[in-house]
């Protein structure tokens, strides 16, 4: 298998580590990864980050909104170096064309959440097709079960915190197509968890799991999964908190300004 079909990313180790704590990596760890990326491996790529808000700074409300489909990186934080906000819009337009062009996703406003959690997972322009795919047809199930976009946002955070926790013990030997398929299984586990109504697992087959697998070994993997964290799926706030606000916080960009996903030519 070539190695660039697997996932690899020094930065989820990093994030992993900050989630469990509770103190996101901040733009001055940031540029510490970015130098000892380059001294590693010679490259110049490097993954987006969280923002450098301490965990519950943050309440959703009132608030200056993104003035320009140019200025994506503002919803990532103030810390981002200038340098990664020329990769932060691509990646932004590519997550658009995407949801939008090719018409992935539910509605706008998936388009900027999938973007942010592949940007809480410390993945952005790497990430292939599929598995932006899987992200959108994942929140396209949960809107069409009548889910509200608040409690998607909450189920999200919960599902970036679980398969930041799987990928930092896979990386460099779970493959795309594998860690798609897990991210949406990790979907269906936190929305299973949370929701009092949950959709059941067979439905989940059917509409993103059936080419993939059988329901047989789809119900093993969800065993599995919920094995790796001991059959434990509540989370401490204060490291949720962090997720939850950023994931939201890009909702709320497209509300405040819809032009951010503009289409620029």
């Amino acid at each position: 298998m070539s190695a660039s079909n697997l996932v690899t990313s020094g930065y989820i180790s990093r994030l992993r580590q900050a989630v469990l704590e509770g103190t996101p990596l901040s733009g001055n760890s940031l540029r510490g990864l970015m130098k000892s990326g380059k001294e590693r491996d010679g490259s110049s790529s490097v993954s987006t980050t969280a923002t450098s808000r301490t965990p519950g700074d943050y309440t959703p409300g009132p608030a200056t909104p993104v003035s320009s489909a140019g200025s994506a990186s503002t919803l990532a934080c103030e810390a981002i170096p200038c340098s990664l906000t020329l990769s932060l819009e691509v990646s932004l337009n590519r997550f658009r064309e995407i949801g939008i062009d090719r018409q992935q996703a539910h509605c706008p406003q998936d388009v900027l959440l999938c973007w942010k959690m592949c940007s809480l997972m410390g993945l952005d322009d790497d990430v292939p097709d599929l598995f932006v795919v899987m992200l959108y047809r994942s929140l396209k199930l949960m809107h069409r079960c009548g889910y509200h976009t608040q409690d998607i946002v909450t189920v999200t955070s919960y599902a970036v915190v679980y398969s930041v926790d799987i990928l930092a013990k896979h990386l460099g030997t779970m493959d795309w197509k594998e860690a798609a398929n897990m991210v949406g299984l990790q979907l269906y586990l936190a929305h299973s968890y949370l929701m009092d109504e949950h959709c059941p697992l067979k439905e989940w087959h059917k509409h993103l799991f059936s080419q993939y697998c059988s329901m047989a070994v789809l119900s093993a993997a969800t065993v599995q999964l919920m094995r790796c964290r001991g059959f434990n799926l509540s989370l401490e706030p204060k490291s949720l908190q962090h997720i939850y606000h950023e994931l939201l916080l890009a909702v709320h960009n497209y509300r405040w300004n819809p032009s951010i996903l503009e289409d620029e030519e």
